[in-house]
This record gives structure tokens, C-alpha cells and sequence, in this order.
């Protein structure tokens, strides 16, 4: 009994020690972002000039902050993920961030944004925060998650094992 339980510790520091390996997100041909977006967060670059600030869907309206540091025109697609036709719309952006506001079909809650500034397509998945913890998530989160699901099983394991071992459970034997 003891070999067994100094097998089982062992199997629990092994698979708490292990560090599960992250896949790195490398952007391929990725433009740079534009300067004077340091107060967006986490900016979407678009082209070198335009860059998505922040995306959010409030209903049937996809709101989308947009910084360009300089004048230009862009085309916005929107599509909820489904076939059908694709409304698009023209906005002409001003140097600095810009609001633009567009109406898109009925939708469960995921929409599909096409911005096209005429040198660049990029596409920006928008989502209502319906959820109780709103993203976004990175690998990070995933692995804190993994950590502290297999902490919690190793713990609960070695707390019944000891309460076996010692006998000290209340629970009567089964027989059938």
C-alpha cells in the first residue's frame, strides 16, 4: 500500500511539474501598427496606416473604433457567418480614431467584419459579451486553467488516499 501511494505522489508532482508547451502566434507579412494607437489596447493592425482599436456588437449594430492617422476611405463587410448576401457599407475616416457604426442581419450573437481599406483585407470577428467572463483569451488562460484543474484533481486524490489509508471514512463497505 505504501509503494502504491508514493507511485501515485510521484505521478501527481510529475504531472504538476510538466510545462505544456504555448503555440506562438508568428504574424505572416504583417503590417506594422500605426502610431498614436497606444490607447487602444490591443490594436488590429489593418494596414500600415489604419488599425481596428476595438470591435463590439451591441444587438444588430457592429460598432468598431478605427485609428487611422491619415484621411482614407474604407469598406466594411459584415456577414454573421452564414450564406446569403453581404451588406457592405463606405465610411471615409478622419485622421485620428474614428466610430463607425453598421447595421448587420440577424445574428445568434457571432458577426464576421471585412474592413477594406483598398490596399489591405482584414477580417475581425465580433461577438456580443453575453458571457458571464467576457474575453479576449490567450494561451495563457488555457493553461492557468489546465493547471488549476490538474492542481484540484491531485489534491482531492491525495486527500481521499490519505483518508483511505488512515481510515478515517464514515462510509460503510459495499458487499454486492
Amino acid at each position: 500500500m505504501n509503494r502504491f501511494l508514493i507511485v501515485l505522489l510521484a505521478l501527481v508532482a510529475i504531472a504538476l511539474a510538466s510545462a505544456p508547451a504555448g503555440a506562438q502566434d508568428v504574424p505572416i507579412d504583417a503590417p506594422d501598427v500605426p502610431n498614436g494607437t497606444n490607447g487602444c489596447g490591443e490594436p488590429i493592425p489593418v494596414d500600415n496606416h489604419t488599425a481596428v482599436c476595438d470591435a463590439s456588437l451591441d444587438g444588430n449594430t457592429a460598432v468598431l473604433v478605427v485609428y487611422s492617422d491619415r484621411p482614407q476611405r474604407s469598406v466594411v463587410l459584415t456577414s454573421p457567418y452564414r450564406e446569403g448576401v453581404i451588406p457592405q457599407s463606405e465610411h471615409y475616416l478622419r485622421e485620428g480614431r474614428n466610430r463607425i457604426t453598421v447595421r448587420v442581419p440577424e445574428t445568434s450573437g457571432d458577426v464576421g467584419v471585412t474592413i477594406d481599406t483598398g490596399r489591405r483585407l482584414v477580417g475581425v470577428s465580433v461577438t456580443s459579451s453575453s458571457s458571464l467572463i467576457a474575453g479576449p483569451f490567450d494561451g495563457r488562460d488555457a493553461q492557468t486553467a489546465a493547471v488549476g484543474g490538474a492542481s484540484s484533481v491531485g489534491l482531492v486524490t491525495i486527500y481521499l488516499t490519505f483518508r483511505a489509508v488512515l481510515g478515517k471514512h464514515d462510509e460503510p463497505e459495499r458487499i454486492a
